[in-house]
């Protein structure tokens, strides 16, 4: 990552420097057209802030929501599973009937590991663009946030972190299976711009939340499935900010499927992956952490064989 950081290091300076020549061989005063850039930027920044605690409130109904949603998705699975075991062909059926698939989700992976990837940073130096994580003790739950504001013409800051839980199991024998990690998400987002000097260099900005599932056989990628949660890209004048919340188990955004090996053990990652991104003036977060109600969670990942009939 050192180098690829050096290198973005090099870009972040030469847009800075090539926006405040343009304005040198305009006639323009650099020096003060900076600091007047920073006074505004500031001011407008403090404003963001501001938005940024009220959202602090937002989704406190959320978690339990979850819980309901969590339990009700048990149920359910359980009942498919036992109600499609007992389900049989009537006896002297001679048409070859039209096949029929379904997932029987049937046991739940063991959770192996948690973390995340390195942050990327752009510039990697600035304290005004962050990533970091923290993990609770137990059940799958981690507090990632990333934020970054821009630093003036020709800047372009961002930052993004992949939080990630493992889980894994081996599969008795060859054939395909289903994966559905029950996943949860509560947080709040912010996307400000603004004008910058001169007049009519406008700020443009953009905040990303994708969750994404990587199933692993033998140290090898065999299925992967990634589903946005929140897309926003805005402009200068616009200033959206809002609350999120995420339940897989409302639009199975976290189901995958693999055709797997018996006996050798297959790995889940469940990510998430937070982004925001500025370009002159803005500022920009995925928050899932300031708050004791906001998080990224994976209570549990179900899995089991995917059965088609007829048999024959």
């Amino acid at each position: 990552m050192s180098a690829s950081n050096d290198i973005r290091r090099k870009l972040y300076t030469l847009r800075q420097k090539s926006a405040e020549k343009y304005l040198e061989l305009t006639g323009a005063n650099v020096k003060a057209l900076r600091s007047f850039d920073k006074e505004l930027g500031d001011q407008v920044s403090a404003l963001a802030d501001e938005i940024g605690r009220g959202l602090k409130d937002v989704g406190t109904a959320v978690p339990k929501q979850h819980e309901v949603l969590l339990a009700r998705e048990r149920r359910r699975l359980t009942k498919e599973a036992e109600a499609a075991l007992s389900r049989a062909w009537p006896p002297g059926l001679t048409l070859r009937p039209i096949p029929w698939c379904f997932c029987l989700y049937n046991a739940q992976a063991t959770p192996v590991g948690q973390g995340s990837d390195p942050a990327v940073l752009v510039p990697p130096d600035d304290e005004h663009t962050t990533a970091d994580v923290t993990f609770e003790a137990t059940g799958n739950v981690a507090h990632p946030r990333v934020e970054t504001r821009g630093n003036g013409i020709g800047s372009l800051t961002s930052s993004r972190l992949v939080t990630w839980f493992r889980f894994a199991f081996t599969p008795l024998t060859d054939g395909a299976y289903c994966i559905k990690p029950f996943t949860q998400m509560n947080g709040h987002w912010l996307a400000w711009t603004w004008s910058t000097c001169p007049p009519g260099t406008q700020g443009n900005g953009r905040v990303e939340v994708k969750l994404r599932v990587q199933v692993d056989q033998l140290s090898v990628p065999v299925s992967t499935r990634e589903h946005v949660v929140v897309h926003q890209v805005v402009s200068e004048g616009v200033d959206h900010a809002s609350g999120f919340a995420y339940d897989s188990s409302t639009d199975r955004g976290a189901e995958t499927g693999a055709y797997l090996e018996g006996g050798h053990e297959a790995v889940v990652w469940v990510k998430a992956d937070c982004y925001a991104e500025i370009e002159h003036r803005g500022a920009g977060w995925v928050d899932m952490k300031s708050s004791p109600q906001f998080y990224f969670k994976v209570p549990e990942v179900w899995w089991g064989p995917k059965l088609c009939f007829p048999w024959f």
